[in-house]
C-alpha cells in the first residue's frame, strides 16, 4: 500500500493533469475548490488555473465563494493573492469583492485585507513598461508619462469612492429615510431626492457594476414611470431607472492609457468638463436598452460625455482633486429637504474619509422624520445573466422506452378518469400574429396587463433626453434595498444560473430567467428588473371582476383564442419555463410560492422572485408547502389539461432537466458548501451540514432511468391541485389579498 506522502505526490500528479485539460472548465474548477478548500497546495494550484485559464468576466460571478474564503482564518492567505490581482485589474471585481466582504463580515470593515483591496483597485499598475524603453525615454517624456499615470490613477481614485458614495447613498435612502415616513409621503420624498441625484449625476463619475461593461450613470428620465416605492410591511425598497452611456471596454472607469489627455475646458457648478477634441457625430445605432435614436444635437452637459478616446473609453469629466490637473471645484453639497438635518456622508470602510477633491456631503442623505411603513413583493429583476463560458455539448438523448411509457401515463394509485394518458402530438410552434391588424389587437391586450411595454418606455426617455444619440446610450431599470440581507438571494440566483447553464449546454429548451443582485452591505443591496412582467396576482386583479379570475382567463384575454399563434407561442413559454422551475424549486426546496412572487412575461414565460425561504427553511417554520414543486390546477389548464400533448411535453421536460442537471450536481452543490463555510445563512437553518445532505439527497444521485421516470412521474402526479398549495394561496388571499 503507498505511503501517505506517496499517495498526496499521486493526488498532486493527477490534479495538475486536469488543470492543463482542455475538458477542465470554470464550474469544474470552483466545484474542485471545494473539494480541496482544506489542502492549501491544491487550493493554491486551483486559484493559480483560475487566473490564468479563465476570463476575470467569468470568475467574476463567484465572488460570494471568493469573498467567503477571504474571511476564514485557514483560507485568507491563499485566496487573498488571487483576489488582490484580480481588484488590480477590474474596478468591477473590486466593487464587488469589497462590498460583499463587507457584507460578510461587517465587524471587520478596518481590516487589512479590506485596505489592500481598496489600494490594489486605485493604485494598479498601468503599463508594463519594457526596460530598454526606460532607458530612451528623455527626462520630459518621464516625467510626461509619470504625469498622465498619476491622472489616470487620480480617476479611478474618484471613481471608486464616488461610486461607493453613490450606492451608499440609494440604499440609506431606502433603509433609513423612506423606511421613517407615512406611505403617504413615500413617493414625494423620494422624487425630491431623485431630482436632486440626476442634477449631479453629470458631474460624477458614477456606474452600478451589474455586468462586465462599464455603464456610466448620467441622468434620472424625466418619465413619470422613472421610479416607484415598493409596498413592504418592514421596509421601503424602490425601483428607479437610470440613464447610462456604456463603454465599449470591459467594465473600468475612464481610460488607462497613459497618455495625456487633451487638456479639458473647466466648468463650475453642476456641469461636467467638455473636452476640447471633442466633436458631436450623427446619431449611431443604440445598444443593449436603447430604442431608437435622435439627430445629434445636445446641450453641453450632454456633449461633454461624448468625450471618447481611440480605445473606446471615455475621457473622466469627474473634478480631480488634489493634483490640480483641470482646475476644477468640487460640487456643491446637496441641500437638505426643509424640516431635515444633514447627515455626514458614508465614509471608507473603517471610516476614513474620501480621497481629495470628493465633496463628503456630495452622495449623502438628509435624516427624515420618522414613520411608518408595509412589505408586499414587486417584480423584481431584469438582467443580462453572467455569461459562464459554456462549451458545447450535444443534446442529451431521449430518455429509454421504459422511461418513456412510464411518463406518458399518470401514477398506478390514481384512476385512468383522474389521471388519463397524453394522447395526439404536440402543437406546431408557431410565432406571434400573423397579420398587423392581429398583432394591433394582442399589444392592446398586453397594454392592459402590463402597460407600457420596456421598449416605448426607452423609447420615452430617449425622446426627452439630451444624451440619446451618443454611441452607448440605454436605460438601466433598478430595485434597491435597505435593511435586508441580499447573501441568500445572491446565493439563490447564483444556483439558478448554474441550473440554466447547464441545460443551454445540454440543448435542452428549459427557459430559466437569470437576473443580476448585487451585495452592496450586509444590510442593503440592489437588483435589476424583470421588465415587461407582472405577478400572477396581478394580472388576475386586472381581469374584470364580473368574469372569470383565473390564469386561463388571463391567458385566453391576454392571447386570444386558444388555437391563435400567440396564445400557443406563449402556451409553449409557459411550459417550458414551468417545467424548468419546478426542477429547481424542488431540489433548492423554494417555498413562499405565493402569486405574488410568480411572475409572467409578456411571452408567457414564468419567472419566480423572492428566494427568502428555501433549502431548509419556510414561513414561520412550518413546512406547510411539502408537495415537490408548486403545480396549480390553473397551470394545467394552460397547459391544456392532463391529458393534452403539452403536459406530456411538460413531463418529458421535467425527466429530461432531472437527469440533466445530476450529472452535474458538484457544480451546484459546490456553490452552496463554499457559502456555508462563511457566516451564517438563514437557508442553512441550525444544523447546516444536514441541509447540504438533503440538497445532495434531492438530485436522486444513483437512480436508474427508469427509477427516475417513475419517480418524475409521481412528483408531478402530487403536484397537480395539491390541497397544501391550495390551502397556502388560500391562506395568502385572505392575509395579504393575493389572488
Amino acid at each position: 500500500m503507498p505511503s501517505p506522502s506517496c499517495q498526496r505526490s499521486q493526488s498532486a500528479a493527477g490534479l495538475a493533469r486536469l488543470l492543463e485539460s482542455d475538458l477542465f472548465t470554470l464550474p469544474m474548477c470552483v466545484a474542485y475548490i471545494a473539494r480541496h478548500k482544506n489542502d492549501e497546495a491544491a487550493l493554491a494550484a486551483l486559484l493559480d488555473c483560475l487566473a490564468t485559464k479563465f476570463s476575470l468576466e467569468d470568475v467574476e460571478s463567484y465572488i460570494p465563494q471568493l469573498g467567503t474564503f477571504l474571511v476564514l482564518p485557514h483560507t485568507e492567505h491563499v485566496v487573498d493573492k488571487f483576489v488582490l490581482k484580480a481588484c488590480a485589474r477590474r474596478m468591477s471585481f473590486a466593487l464587488k469583492a469589497i462590498w460583499y466582504v463587507e457584507s460578510v463580515s461587517p465587524e471587520r470593515a478596518g481590516c487589512a485585507i479590506l485596505e489592500k483591496m481598496e489600494t490594489g483597485a486605485i493604485n494598479r499598475t498601468f503599463r508594463q513598461r519594457q526596460a530598454s524603453g526606460e532607458e530612451a525615454l528623455t527626462t520630459e517624456q518621464h516625467l510626461g508619462r509619470v504625469e498622465a499615470e498619476v491622472r489616470a490613477k487620480d480617476r479611478l481614485c474618484q471613481y471608486f469612492y464616488s461610486t461607493k458614495h453613490f450606492v451608499a447613498r440609494l440604499t440609506e435612502l431606502s433603509a433609513q429615510v423612506l423606511r421613517k415616513l407615512p406611505r403617504a409621503d413615500r413617493a414625494a420624498r423620494l422624487a425630491e431626492e431623485l431630482d436632486q441625484i440626476s442634477a449631479q449625476l453629470p458631474a460624477v463619475n458614477v456606474s452600478l457594476p451589474c455586468d462586465a461593461h462599464y455603464r456610466r450613470l448620467v441622468r434620472v428620465p424625466s418619465l413619470p414611470q422613472r421610479f416607484r416605492v415598493l409596498n413592504s410591511r418592514e421596509r421601503a425598497p424602490f425601483l428607479v431607472l437610470f440613464e447610462y452611456v456604456q463603454s465599449g471596454q470591459p467594465h473600468d472607469p475612464p481610460p488607462l492609457s497613459s497618455e495625456a489627455a487633451p487638456a479639458p475646458t473647466a466648468v463650475r457648478g453642476p456641469a461636467p468638463i467638455v473636452e476640447e477634441h471633442f466633436q458631436p457625430t450623427p446619431a449611431d445605432p443604440v445598444p443593449h436598452g436603447a430604442a431608437g435614436v435622435k439627430p445629434a444635437s445636445f446641450s453641453a452637459t450632454a456633449q461633454s460625455l461624448r468625450a471618447t478616446v481611440e480605445a473606446g473609453g471615455f475621457q473622466s469629466v469627474m473634478p480631480i482633486g488634489g493634483y490640480g490637473v483641470c482646475g476644477w471645484e468640487s460640487p456643491p453639497p446637496v441641500t437638505p429637504s426643509a424640516g431635515t438635518t444633514p447627515r455626514s456622508s458614508p465614509t471608507m470602510a473603517g471610516g476614513r474619509a474620501g480621497p481629495q477633491g470628493i465633496n463628503p456631503s456630495y452622495f449623502s442623505a438628509a435624516q427624515p422624520p420618522a414613520g411608518a411603513d408595509v412589505f408586499h413583493n414587486a417584480s423584481l429583476c431584469d438582467a443580462p445573466s453572467i455569461a459562464l463560458p459554456i462549451r458545447a455539448a450535444p443534446p442529451s438523448p431521449p430518455p429509454p422506452r421504459d422511461a418513456d411509457a412510464v411518463l406518458a401515463t399518470a401514477s398506478p394509485r390514481h384512476s385512468p378518469a383522474s389521471r388519463p394518458r397524453a394522447t395526439g402530438p404536440l402543437p406546431p410552434h408557431r410565432g406571434p400574429a400573423a397579420t398587423s391588424d392581429d398583432a394591433e389587437q394582442h399589444e392592446r391586450r398586453m397594454t392592459q396587463f402590463f402597460g407600457q411595454p420596456w421598449a416605448k418606455t426607452v423609447a420615452a426617455a430617449s425622446a426627452s433626453s439630451p444624451y440619446s444619440s451618443m454611441p452607448g446610450w440605454g436605460v438601466l431599470p433598478i430595485i434597491v434595498k435597505g435593511g435586508d440581507d441580499m447573501r441568500q438571494e445572491v446565493l439563490a440566483m447564483q444556483l439558478i444560473s448554474a441550473f440554466d447553464r447547464i441545460w443551454k449546454s445540454a440543448g435542452l429548451p428549459l427557459k430559466l430567467y437569470v437576473y443580476t443582485v448585487v451585495v452592496t452591505s450586509h444590510d442593503s443591496g440592489f437588483i435589476e428588473l424583470v421588465s415587461d412582467s407582472a405577478s400572477i396576482d396581478s394580472l388576475k386583479k386586472a381581469l374584470p371582476e364580473e368574469g372569470g379570475r383565473s390564469l386561463l382567463d388571463y391567458w385566453q384575454c391576454a392571447y386570444g383564442d386558444k388555437a391563435s399563434p400567440a396564445y400557443r407561442a406563449a402556451q409553449r413559454n409557459f411550459v417550458e419555463s414551468m417545467a424548468a422551475y419546478s426542477v429547481v424549486s424542488y431540489i433548492l426546496q423554494l417555498k413562499d410560492r405565493h402569486n405574488a412572487n410568480i411572475l409572467i412575461r409578456r411571452d408567457g414565460q414564468v419567472v419566480h422572485i423572492d428566494f427568502g425561504f428555501m433549502l431548509s427553511t419556510s414561513p414561520g417554520g412550518v413546512n406547510f408547502e411539502s408537495m415537490p414543486f408548486k403545480l396549480s390546477q390553473e397551470s394545467v389548464d394552460v397547459m391544456g389539461g392532463l391529458n393534452s400533448g403539452m403536459f406530456q411535453y411538460f413531463r418529458m421536460l421535467v425527466y429530461a432537466a432531472f437527469k440533466e442537471a445530476a450529472k452535474y450536481s458538484d457544480q451546484i452543490i459546490s456553490l452552496a458548501e463554499i457559502t456555508a463555510e462563511g457566516p451564517p445563512l438563514p437557508c442553512f437553518g441550525n444544523d447546516t451540514k444536514a441541509a447540504l445532505e438533503a440538497l445532495r439527497s434531492r438530485f436522486l444521485l444513483g437512480s436508474t432511468d427508469a427509477d427516475l421516470a417513475v419517480w418524475v412521474r409521481d412528483a408531478i402526479d402530487q403536484s397537480v391541485d395539491n390541497w397544501r398549495a391550495r390551502g397556502y394561496d388560500r391562506f395568502q388571499k385572505w392575509s395579504n389579498g393575493i389572488l
